[in-house]
């Protein structure tokens, strides 16, 4: 009976107290787990246990530290990993260990009961402890990120307070206040923007915040009055008015008077002007309650329609270049003869050369969003595409319903791919397939032709050329599938080298990694890891089948390797099952083989219909047979197969009496029990015909007896009447 030990750990990252970690860094993480034997229960003796920190290949160990722990009455272990017990590994002290350039994971031994360790499992340490990292704080932090909890609006996440405990800067959860004391003499800000230099002179304000006033300075080198942009108030006295927005230099300027004046309120207006009576045309208005834009739209008005335009000017008579375009159907942006967007009621084009070959008008119902997204689309009907991002779709022309998002994601999709979904950088670049979703950062990079694929996670299924109706779920799962189909990988780099296999299932962080093979069933972590070219094989669980590299096989365990038995172990291909063992205790080759002791409830039964039989006879020289066979008592020599004093009988001397039930196959002999029954039953038989035989001549010499009692009884009563007579 093999000997198990589970741990259910926790394993903790804590600072210690307030005053220590202030004067120094602690070393070390808190290790605490349930330690229970195979059968579940709680183990309370002492007993060692292991530590190792290693990279993810396992080829460098950078820590090993051992401990001989003794569990409470609940099974809790709980020491610090860090500061004690070291006994190997390339760093001399605990700080040593870099925890920032790689990931790091955490190996687990037990020795229970011994003699040697049994590796518990391998996890990766996911957060380094932040009491090893605290160093950092010694030099100016290159980020701080602060979260707030409070979800009340007047409560500060963050505060600056000056000496008197007032509050000058504070981060609230609608947003940041600023506080300047105005009260004493002297000029007072509120809030100041300023450029600084190496002068004695003062700083130049360029944007200034202030109780009664907001201003922005902008300095020009001419003569005369400075400004370019001022905005202020104005009041009742007799002053000059304030400004509220002005642009100087041929300016721009906005007044809004909203007093309780009569006569129409303004707001901000752009507007066209003539040498007539008639009112002027608007073309911008801006009010407290709406922003409106006039377009003419009216076709019986002579001269060009326009609705509205922004273009630049220059001294040419020629017309000057439209930067910004909108019409009652249509609009555009454009920088020179670069167009940057084209929108219509069916067509949305936004980005350098976006759409760029469809006709704003052309009812294609395609959304184009990024610099050169589906550029080179020219379809004339309906396609419903959605492409966004840098060069998204770039080479598709003609597909319909795709949706595209990320950078260069479809970018080399061919012409005619339809209803494939790519998310994620460069995500389906060569697709010409159909079908298709891809979900992560360069996933399904390289398909062409493969329709009906699903890759989710950064690079799964990024080789894959003309495979099809593959499930690729994880970070590099099914990374190198070329032209395999029907597969199914989940997890991190599951039948991630699989390249032609078909209709295999992988199931668990790189399960069957390295399999090139079809037909495969892989479910738990690294199951069939180190099977490349097998096929047709089954491994359930932890690191089932990890060094199995035949074909055909069955293996239900938890990391079954070549030292070890797994639980259940078969083969397909000789419809052979063992238990317990492999084909190393299977030497005879039974269908059916128990590598150890065996019952049930019920009985076991054999088929054995006169229907399904012939050449029947009854064994003959049963006794005979019976008589030349020998019992014997015996211990077995290999103490593992069972121990103490067993019955039975030698297969080497049956198999000269009745070599029907010894089985010569393999290395060693073995017999069959069951059929000796028989042999005994007939057996039996001869030996009681005999015995009747021998009853019924002794029922006739029994007869022949009780006769001859009676004539010398007679003879008696004779010879007595004869000797009375003299």
């Amino acid at each position: 009976m093999k000997t198990k030990l589970s741990l259910l750990c926790l394993v903790s990252f804590a600072l210690c107290s307030a005053p220590l970690a202030l004067s120094q860094v602690p070393q070390g993480f808190n290790y605490q787990a349930i330690a229970r034997d195979g059968d579940g229960n709680l183990i309370t003796d002492a007993f060692d246990i292991k530590f190792e920190i290693q990279n993810l290949a396992a080829d460098t160990v950078f820590w090993i530290e051992e401990h001989n722990v003794t569990p409470n009455e609940y099974g809790l272990i709980s020491f610090v990993v860090g500061q004690s017990g070291r006994i190997g590994g390339t760093a001399t002290n605990f700080s040593d260990i870099d925890w920032v350039s790689r990931p790091r994971y955490l190996k687990t031994s037990a020795k229970y009961p011994g003699p040697g360790y049994t590796e518990m499992g391998t996890t990766q340490i996911w957060a380094v402890p932040y009491s090893l990292v605290a160093k950092s704080v010694e030099t100016p932090l290159e980020k701080l990120d602060i979260k707030g909890t409070t979800t009340k609006y007047d409560e500060a996440i963050f505060e600056v307070r000056n000496h008197t405990g007032q509050t000058i800067f504070a981060v609230y959860d609608e947003g940041v206040r600023i506080y300047v004391d105005d009260g004493a003499k002297g000029v007072k800000g509120g809030f100041a923007i300023g450029g600084f230099g190496t002068d004695k002179d003062a700083s130049q304000p360029y944007f200034i915040v202030k109780p009664d006033t907001v201003r922005i300075y902008i300095d020009t080198p001419s003569k005369g009055t400075k400004g370019g942009f001022a905005i202020g108030g104005y009041g009742s006295d007799k002053t000059l008015p304030q400004h509220y927005l002005l642009v100087s230099a041929d300016s721009i300027r906005a007044y809004i008077d909203s007093t309780s004046a009569k006569g129409v309120k303004g707001g901000f207006a752009i507007g066209g002007f003539e040498n007539t009576k008639a009112q002027g045309q608007q073309y911008l208005k801006v009010t407290r309650d709406s922003v409106r834009v006039y377009l003419d739209a009216n076709p019986a008005t002579k001269a060009v329609k326009g609705g509205f335009a922004i273009g630049g000017f220059d001294v040419s008579k020629g017309l000057a270049p439209e930067v910004l375009y909108l019409k009652v159907d249509t609009g555009s942006i454009k920088g020179g003869k670069k167009e940057y967007m084209q929108l219509s009621s069916t067509n949305t084009f936004i980005g350098f050369k976006a759409g760029n070959l469809i006709p704003v008008k052309n009812p294609t119902y395609n959304t184009f969003i990024g610099y050169e997204s589906g550029a080179k689309n020219s379809s004339t009907i309906p396609t419903y595409n959605l492409f966004i991002g840098h060069a998204a779709g770039n080479g598709n022309t003609t597909g319909t319903n795709n949706v595209f998002l990320g950078y260069y994601s479809g970018y080399g999709v061919g012409p005619v791919a339809h209803n494939n979904v790519f998310i994620g950088k460069l995500s389906g670049t060569e697709t010409t397939g159909s079908d298709n979703i891809f979900i992560g950062s360069e996933s399904g990079r390289v398909n062409t032709s493969g329709n009906g694929n699903v890759f989710l996670g950064l690079s799964a299924g990024r080789f894959n050329i003309g495979g099809y109706q593959n499930l690729f779920l994880g970070s590099n799962a099914g990374q190198e599938n070329t032209s395999g189909y029907h597969n199914v990988s989940m997890g991190y780099s599951a039948g991630n080298l699989n390249q032609t296999g078909n209709f295999n299932i992988y199931i668990g962080a790189q399960a069957g990694t390295q399999n090139k093979k079809s037909r495969n069933v892989c479910i738990g972590f690294q199951s069939g890891f180190g099977n490349q070219t097998g096929h047709d094989n089954l491994f359930i669980g932890y690191k089932s089948g990890f060094s199995e590299t035949r074909s055909n096989k069955l293996i239900i365990d938890n990391y079954y390797n070549s030292g070890s038995l797994p639980l259940i172990w078969g083969d397909f291909r000789l419809s052979r099952v063992v238990i317990a063992g492999d084909s190393l205790n299977n030497l005879t080759g039974y269908n059916f083989f128990v590598n150890g002791s065996a019952a049930g409830k019920t009985v076991w039964t054999n088929t054995s219909d006169a229907r399904l039989k012939k050449n029947i006879v009854t064994i003959p020289d049963a006794l005979n047979k019976v008589m030349q066979l020998r019992g014997v008592n015996y211990e077995w020599i290999d103490s593992s197969v069972e121990t103490g004093t067993r019955m039975g009988l030698i297969a080497q001397e049956v198999e000269k009496v009745v070599p029907e039930v010894v089985n010569t196959n393999g290395d060693y002999y073995s017999m069959q029990y069951a059929p000796l029954n028989a042999l005994l039953i007939e057996a039996i038989k001869e030996q009681q015909n005999q015995i009747n035989k021998q009853n019924e001549r002794l029922d006739h010499l029994d007869a022949e007896t009780s006769g001859l009692k009676s004539q010398i009884e007679l003879l008696r009563s004779e010879l007595e009447q004869m000797r009375s007579q003299k």
